[in-house]
């Protein structure tokens, strides 16, 4: 197994405080259009979702459209049909009319539709018929239909497509359609009419004659088209486009950036009075009236998961949204408008939430809790939106990490805080709540693991709670080391031990092994209580084991169960992980973990710690948030499951119960995850940057050959001590 892993992580530490994207990034591929930035403001208005009702409880909507003079046609999938159902409705979507559209459809096709207005009114609606020859089509809402025992390669090899456009009257009829051609074998995705021609995103984007059908791949801006389509409300073409570090929108011959609306842009539809078109992002919902766009809603605060609203529809009192929920898998339809309810609940406690990057599983569980009824509005501020990257002096300017930095040390800062790493940097400066102050019945320290409570904790008090955690560890054969969390010494004494021809370890290099030994091990650097220090002494013996290793990593990988490497690096994310593990060996194997001066060897790597801020006004709502993260019934996140292992005693025991029933461990083999798994305490060294900037400059002389291994200590000793001085 090769080494990559231990690597990737530790660059993304030593990098979380710099965005993915950069603005004006010169990395990018040069476009040949040049794309002029969008202006972003918010909405004066407070927008409000209502959830319409549907025509029953399992029905799903395909796509919805005016129909004129108010009325509305949507079409549902059942779970016991595959044919769509039509119905027609008013704007309010109270009560549905069946429909007959008068459309024969294909025997025993799957099928799947979208409507669209042209810009006189007149619907259309787009249909992909798929054949399987004589096999049944499969009914994706069918709970009774078995995926898994599904012959898929004979059903998508089968697979016919046909594309039709349909003419749709006020009444909801089809008195008209055009057989399309010429496009490639994938489901219409997105469909519009523009100039008095068909627009289609089928894999790639196509146009189309309306009379003829005949289809031409259509190539906006010598960009990839993200596959969404619409037009303004002047008539005018909009396609979502996408490069290396943002979206765009092709409207006509123009070219707009969207970086901060996420990437892509799902849908698109004309604006109705107030803008030119609106658009759902990844992240929320904006409307578009020249080059400034507006921000109506965040996905968060209206309860709404990222990616998931499928189309957008203008009304008379607002927007139609079409939403995926995930707990069913059917969408639904919501009214998004800025008249509040009559009835509607006092004014929510708002919690500004400082995040770095969008966590697409932490970010599902806050529009969970947002909807979830208590009257708590979670308000997240992405810090990435304060990177800014200066391409003509191909430098970053400033950074998210230190807006955030700077917000929480003046009281400017959120209420509520999530980390990357445990944030030592703040500790002990009366900035943290103490969440033991807070805990209830419902999540109580007792139901914790203790170890990963010792890991968090700073002065006997918890500032901070991973959603989950890693356990990183060192493995080696039981018969060449029976030694668990091993000191460096020791470790030395079994790599001497070992017979000569052996690999030290998986193709490491010499860059690597210092960046692992920095970030997993405390033999050269230490952190107690939010403080940093450096060993010269040791950090000169590990600056000599480091140059034991070649200078890049070869495209070889040792095999562990043939004892052609001693040492094999161990990240554990789950019980699978130990099992595979054990697999590569072969042979039972003892955890050394990392060099350690404690026997400490084995450590968590925390994800997503999040804080209370000490300023926050309404600690006992703050703490209702952190609260559910562990406790939510709908979290994602709740049980690991979906990431990485989770923090409560009962969550542990529930997954190695399910390890121990599935037959995957021996009693011996499972006892020993659980005990590393408990007995992990000690928390990954989360370097500062600067930190980590100023070991690696003062170590690269020593590995180029330039100074001996005692001189870029002492430098690094000197560097060091001057910087955690001066930020105390």
């Amino acid at each position: 197994m090769k080494r990559t892993l231990c690597f990737i992580s530790a660059v993304c530490m030593l990098f979380s405080a710099v965005s993915c994207r950069k603005n004006g990034n010169t990395q990018s591929a040069s476009p040949k259009n040049t794309a002029s930035q969008a202006q972003y403001v918010k909405s004066d208005k407070s927008y409000h979702l209502r959830k319409l009702s549907m025509p029953s409880d399992s029905a799903s909507v395909i796509s919805a459209a005016p129909l004129g003079n108010g009325k509305f046609i949507a079409a549902f999938r059942n779970p016991e049909s595959i044919v769509p159902v039509f119905y027609t409705t008013d704007e309010s979507f109270s009560t549905y009319t069946p429909c007959n559209t008068q459309i024969s459809f294909r025997d025993n096709a799957e099928i799947t539709l979208r409507f669209a207005n042209a810009a006189d009114g007149t619907l259309y609606m787009a249909v992909t018929e798929i054949t399987h020859g004589d096999m049944p089509p499969f009914n994706y809402m069918d709970p009774e239909q078995n995926d898994e025992d599904f012959n898929w390669n004979s059903y998508n090899s089968s697979a016919e497509y046909f594309y039709t456009v349909y003419r749709i009257s006020d009444s909801g009829i089809a008195i008209s359609k055009t057989e399309i051609t010429g496009m490639s074998n994938y489901s219409i995705d997105d469909f519009t009419i523009c100039d008095r021609r068909f627009y289609f995103s089928c894999g790639n984007v196509y146009t189309a004659d309306m009379v003829s059908g005949q289809a031409e791949e259509y190539k906006p801006a010598q960009h990839e088209a993200s596959g969404s389509l619409g037009v303004t409300s002047d008539d005018v073409l909009i396609c979502g486009l996408s490069r290396e570090f943002d979206s765009l929108l092709a409207i006509g011959d123009e070219l707009l950036s969207l970086e901060k609306s996420g990437s892509p842009v799902s849908h698109i539809s004309g604006g109705g009075n107030d803008f030119n078109a609106v658009f759902t992002g990844k992240t929320g919902i904006y409307g578009l009236k020249n080059n400034t766009i507006t921000e109506l809603a965040l996905n968060i605060q209206l309860g709404i998961n990222e990616n998931s609203t499928d189309e957008i529809i203008p009304a008379e009192n607002g927007y139609i949204l079409s939403v995926f929920n995930q707990n069913n898998a059917v969408h639904n339809l919501y009214l998004l408008t800025d008249t509040p309810e009559d009835d509607a609940p006092q004014e929510p406690v708002t919690l500004k939430l400082g995040v770095m990057y969008q966590n697409e599983d932490f970010m599902n569980h806050v529009a969970d809790f947002n909807r979830s009824g208590k009257n708590i509005t979670i308000n997240p501020v992405y810090y990435t939106d304060y990177d800014i990257y200066d391409k003509e002096k191909d430098e970053q300017v400033c950074t998210g990490t230190e807006q955030l930095s700077m917000d929480l040390i003046t009281g400017d800062g959120p209420d509520i805080s999530v980390f990357m790493n445990t944030p030592l940097d703040f500790m002990g400066k009366d900035i943290f709540t103490d969440m033991y102050s807070l805990m209830d019945d419902e999540l109580s320290r007792d139901m914790i693991l203790p170890n990963i409570l010792e890991a968090c904790e700073y002065d006997e008090k918890l500032y901070s709670l991973p959603t989950c955690f890693t356990v990183r560890s060192m493995i080696i054969k039981e018969k060449f080391s029976l030694t668990e969390n091993q000191t460096f010494e020791e470790m030395l004494d079994t790599i001497g031990n070992a017979p000569a021809e052996m690999n030290i370890i998986n193709n490491g290099s010499k860059i690597e092994m210092f960046i692992s030994l920095l970030t997993y091990s405390d033999y050269a650097v230490s952190c107690k209580d939010g403080r940093y220090f450096v060993n010269t002494g040791n950090m000169e013996k590990l600056l000599e084991f480091c140059n034991k290793f070649p200078d890049y990593p070869e495209e070889i990988s040792y095999d562990m169960s043939r004892d052609e490497v001693l040492f094999c690096e161990f990240a554990a994310t789950g019980f699978g992980d130990f099992r595979t593990y054990y697999d590569i060996a072969a042979e039972p194997v003892t955890f050394a973990g990392y060099p350690s001066l404690n026997r400490e060897g084995s450590t968590v790597v925390m994800n997503c710690n999040v804080a209370i801020m000490e300023k926050c006004s309404s600690k006992k709502e703050a703490w209702e948030f952190v609260k559910s993260i562990y406790t939510g019934e709908n979290s994602s996140i709740t049980n690991g499951r979906n990431m990485e292992l989770p923090i409560l005693t009962k969550d542990i025991e529930q997954l190695a119960e399910i390890a121990e029933n599935n037959g995957n461990f021996t009693r011996d083999e499972l006892e020993q995850a659980i005990r590393v798994i408990k007995g992990a305490k000690r928390a990954s060294n989360g370097l500062p940057n600067d930190l980590f900037r100023i070991i690696s400059e003062e170590s690269q002389p020593y590995f180029a050959g330039e100074c001996s291994a005692a001189d870029a200590a002492y430098y690094i000793k000197n560097r060091t001590d001057i910087y955690i001085s001066e930020n105390e």
